[in-house]
């Protein structure tokens, strides 16, 4: 039986079944996955673990002898078999042979991480699994992440701005196990609205400049000032792929500011529909004044680069180019 992993706890309310095969290469959803099959276990009654490894060295043996065992304290066993490889032909039969006739009283729960979709086509897998569910884990693509933090991020009762979920997106590059520390984190700094500004406050809050006084003061024509503070972010070791996120925000902006300008709305009603607030609004008011669109469109190419270059796709170094950067933005 095949099982979605988001309906995986609709389909446990209506049966337990005596096998589980779990498989994916996302480890945090692998391991959430196996986590809810093992409490939901522990609610019906299976009271003692057991875990097997199946290396190069393991005897596949070792499964009929534990599913013949007797629990020492519970009437239940869960077996959790671990698949460091995929099972040979002596493997093979003895799975088969588990699922003919499965102990009513045990629950095997495999971990399949390192099964393919090959795998899923062949007799014996498909023999040995009539009485299981297969659990297959689909990682979360790289356009869907956004989504899925945000939905993370609500069962911490936060909520992400569009421009957050975005940011964070980009600085996990799909590692869903970083992505859940940096919520996690987040939860402890605030319990409500999360802007982009505070994920890059949270990430950069150990350096001596942030990448906020960065664009301040290109902004506002310091180029020696600007350079300064871009040495000290890299020196630091801020991650290149913040800075260039916050400085294409920051020319995005002045772009729409600029153009809502051009439309007859006002420069403080354009940027308070940006959410540029308080003190920030002075420096971008000078930018937008002091330099022209034609400009703004070459920084943001130079922008593009930089993305392609923190990404790994351009084999120059992302911190030239940001000082190309701020050389174009703070220069005259």
């Amino acid at each position: 039986m095949d099982i979605k992993a988001e309906q995986l706890t609709q389909h446990l309310n209506k049966q337990f079944l005596p096998i589980y095969v779990v498989m994916g290469q996302e480890p945090l959803l692998v391991l959430e996955t196996l986590d809810t099959l093992r409490q939901h276990a522990r609610k019906n009654g299976v009271g003692e673990r057991r875990v097997l490894q199946a290396d190069a060295q393991f005897s596949w043996s070792s499964l009929i002898e534990a599913n013949q065992a007797m629990s020492l304290f519970s009437d239940r066993l869960l077996l959790e078999l671990n698949l460091e490889r995929k099972p040979d032909k002596a493997g093979q039969d003895v799975l088969q042979e588990y699922a003919a006739s499965p102990n009513p009283d045990n629950i095997l729960l495999v971990n399949g991480a390192a099964l393919d979709r090959a795998t899923l086509k062949t007799k014996w897998f498909k023999t040995f699994t009539v009485q299981a569910g297969v659990i297959n884990v689909w990682p979360i693509q790289r356009q869907q992440l956004p989504q899925w933090l945000s939905q993370r991020a609500r069962q911490l009762k936060l909520t992400l701005t569009p421009d957050a979920a975005q940011l964070l997106a980009e600085r996990v590059d799909g590692n869903l196990l970083a992505a859940k520390q940096e919520l996690e984190k987040l939860a402890l700094l605030c319990d409500g609205e999360v802007s982009a500004e505070l994920v890059l406050e949270s990430v950069v809050d150990n350096a001596r400049f942030t990448v906020f006084d960065l664009t301040d003061a290109a902004n506002t024509g310091n180029l020696a000032r600007a350079q300064r503070i871009l040495d000290s972010l890299r020196s630091e070791g801020v991650e290149p792929l913040m800075v260039q996120w916050a400085l294409t925000r920051e020319a995005r902006h002045a772009m729409q500011i600029q153009e809502k300008v051009q439309r007859g709305e006002s420069i403080d009603q354009a940027c308070m529909a940006l959410r540029i607030m308080g003190p920030r609004q002075g420096p971008v008011k000078q930018a937008v004044s002091r330099i022209k669109p034609a400009r703004w469109s070459t920084l943001l190419q130079l922008l593009q680069r930089t993305d392609a270059a923190v990404k790994g796709s351009d084999n120059l170094d992302p911190w030239l180019l940001m000082g190309q950067v701020v050389l174009r933005w703070a220069g005259r």
